[in-house]
């Protein structure tokens, strides 16, 4: 007896026998018998026959991903820094653009949107203005140290919703004054963040186990302190137009 199926990992229909030296009529016979016991029996035979197949079917694909045009092997190679770069911009922008929700949300509900900046999630966490602030100085350090220069100050006085849109904006204007080029070498440069203590990371350390996970660290809490508030943002708010 056999069953065919199509999984959504494969582009064929793969054909799913049941274990070996199963009687086909004795198969159906439990399935559609009556008594339960029987029955889970087949199903356990049957879904254990499928996930068997499902592993090595699934460790096949795997060992020839990425064999197309010559490539061997998975390419495993980690996010260049200026796509982080380019990344974390579209990110700040889509920010801003929830900022915008979440005023029209606040004024729907007759409140006044500022009451937001110091909106969180529990009560010793950072309000909404820190994680705004975090993530536009995540991604402006990442940007200046991996380029080797110098980041412009931006001090967090931010009080207002207003005033979180402008710095979302001077953050993005100073990443889009980046080129690839910028960072040429950035992957063994030396950076050296004041909170290291006068230790250092390579460029690409950095980028894949420090700046990246903390901007959207940020990026996250803040979106999830405007959901929790009722603003109508979903994952497509989150993604964003594609490029």
């Amino acid at each position: 007896m056999v069953f065919v199926t199509t999984c959504p990992v494969f582009t064929r229909s793969c054909v799913l026998k049941t274990s070996v030296g199963a009687d086909s009529t004795s198969l159906l016979r439990s399935a559609c018998d009556p008594d339960p016991l029987r029955k889970v029996n087949w199903v356990r035979r049957c879904g254990l026959s499928f996930l068997f197949l499902s592993f090595f079917h699934s460790r096949s694909f795997l060992r020839n991903l990425g064999r197309e045009d010559g490539i061997e092997g998975l390419q495993r190679g980690p996010m260049s820094t200026y796509a982080f770069i380019t990344q974390s911009t579209k990110m700040l922008k889509n920010l801003g653009r929830w900022l915008d929700k979440a005023a029209q949300h606040a004024q729907s509900k007759k409140v006044e949107p500022d009451t937001l900046v110091d909106a969180r999630l529990v009560f010793d966490q950072y309000a909404l203005v820190k994680q705004v602030q975090s993530a536009c100085d995540s991604a402006k350090f990442a940007a200046a140290y991996l380029s080797g220069k110098e980041a412009p100050a931006h001090p967090d006085t931010e009080r207002t919703m207003t005033e979180l849109h402008d710095r979302i904006k001077k953050a993005v204007a100073y990443l889009e004054t980046f080129k690839a080029q910028d960072f040429a070498g950035a992957e063994e440069r030396k950076v050296a963040p004041k909170w290291l203590g006068g230790k250092w990371l390579r460029g690409e350390d950095y980028v894949n186990e420090v700046s990246t996970p903390n901007f959207y660290f940020h990026v996250v809490t803040a979106y999830a302190i405007l959901r929790s508030n009722g603003v109508d943002v979903g994952k497509q708010d989150f993604i964003g137009s594609m490029s």
